[in-house]
């Protein structure tokens, strides 16, 4: 079963705002990695390079310009494509403060879909101002000023202030530069689907008392993930046979993060029924409550009685269990607790697989039969989709098996 939510894409931006009515906010601290298995709010991908938009006034106009950050380099992350141009920004006042409103246009000529991209505030060590998310802050004099106060708020419908989850390791950042704090808070946008455009507008509110007239605020843009839980990337039920030519001694899960953030196994538990069992779960091996799953990392758990027929598993299995799955029809699913579930939508299931005559899946379908001992279920994307439903999200393939240690993949 899968809680979605996004994939990856980000940049980071700084804004100067002049002449207008805007207020920055005070950096917070970046939001504590989920350690939970589902997460309701999961981080978005690594933010991709630092631009900075330039807004001065005079006569009472608004005026921009988008620059890169760090010499116009693109940071190693950093897809190309996207582009940024101030659209309209005003400024009004009343008794809670001065309030900027800036609107932005976003070209997408990355050629990949942008799910609902998150604007994300960021301090920056040597670049930012007083710890802030701001840097360049000035009075309408043109002297030096403090942005501490100056806070985020939401400015129209078509881009609310949400609440984030982004922590400060998903920033790559020029050398000689660091994340001191992310905004707890974020704007967000629709998606934005390549070759398109959209508009975002930030709002700022600076306390009357604040003289503050201009500032940059630095941003990261980021795609949210598409998924935000644990999946099985591959299964393979073709272990324990003692004739014929199977790939592996034994049977194999592969689990994979396709989130931003870890994930500790602590309280999951694999859990097998048999492909026409319509009784709890009892086949149940519990995961290793020590271990926890970077971003794009794999993990490989060998599985059930050994075979004397085809190779030792390889790589190296980061944990086992003692579940035997059936060759061509079975049940497997990934459960948040080690009580046996009954079918794929109980609250605890985290992903579910039902395969071949199996009676129960998600979604409209099975996925396949593996057809035979040679054979794994192989999720799509090496494992960064889950549509829900099994017979989408899996194919048949040759086994090949990834662990820990293997290169990471992270979802786009």
């Amino acid at each position: 079963m899968s809680i979605k939510t996004p994939a990856l894409l980000a940049l980071a931006g700084t804004l100067l705002l002049g002449a207008c009515s805007q207020q920055p906010t005070a950096p917070v601290a970046a939001a504590p990695t989920p350690s939970s298995p589902v997460t309701s709010n999961p981080a978005p991908r690594a933010a991709l390079g630092l631009y900075e938009l330039h807004i001065s006034a005079a006569g009472g106009k608004l005026s921009s310009s988008v620059t890169r950050v760090g010499g116009g380099k693109l940071s190693a992350q950093e897809i190309s494509g996207l582009t940024f141009s101030a659209a309209a920004a005003e400024n009004t006042s009343d008794a809670s403060g001065k309030h900027y409103k800036v609107a932005i246009t976003v070209n997408n000529g990355s050629g990949k879909d942008i799910n609902q991209p998150l604007y994300v505030p960021v301090a920056v060590s040597g670049y930012t101002q007083n710890s802030t998310y701001f840097r360049g802050a000035k009075d309408s004099s043109g002297a030096d000023s403090d942005p501490s106060g100056v806070t985020l708020e939401q400015a129209d419908t078509a881009t609310p202030l949400i609440a984030t989850n982004v922590s400060s390791s998903l920033f790559a950042l020029p050398s000689g530069m660091s994340v001191q704090g992310v905004s707890a808070q974020a704007w967000q946008s629709p998606t934005l689907a390549a070759g398109a455009t959209q508009t975002v507008t930030f709002g700022f509110n600076i306390p009357l008392s604040n003289p503050t007239y201009s500032f940059n605020v630095v941003f990261g843009v980021f795609a949210t993930p598409n998924v935000n839980h644990l999946v099985m990337s591959q299964v393979y039920p073709g272990g324990g046979a003692n004739s014929g030519t199977p790939t592996y001694k034994n049977d194999y899960v592969e689990l994979f993060n396709p989130t931003n953030g870890d994930i500790s196994l602590n309280g999951l538990s694999l859990q097998y029924g048999s492909a026409t069992s319509t009784s709890a779960f009892s086949n149940i091996a519990t995961l290793p409550a020590a271990a926890t799953i970077k971003p794009g990392q794999y993990y490989l758990v060998k599985l059930g009685t050994a075979g004397t027929a085809g190779a030792d598993l390889t790589p190296t299995p980061d944990a086992s269990g003692g579940l035997n799955l059936g060759a061509s029809a079975g049940k497997i699913a990934l459960v948040n607790g080690t009580t046996g579930i009954t079918k794929a939508t109980d609250t605890a299931v985290v992903d579910f697989v039902g395969y071949g005559t199996a009676n129960d899946k998600e979604g409209a379908a099975t996925a396949p039969n593996p057809g035979n001992t040679a054979t794994a279920l192989l999720r799509a994307a090496q494992g960064c989709t889950d549509t829900n439903v099994n017979s989408s999200d899996f194919t048949t393939g040759t086994p090949a098996p990834r662990n820990s240690a293997s290169p990471a993949n992270l979802c786009q």
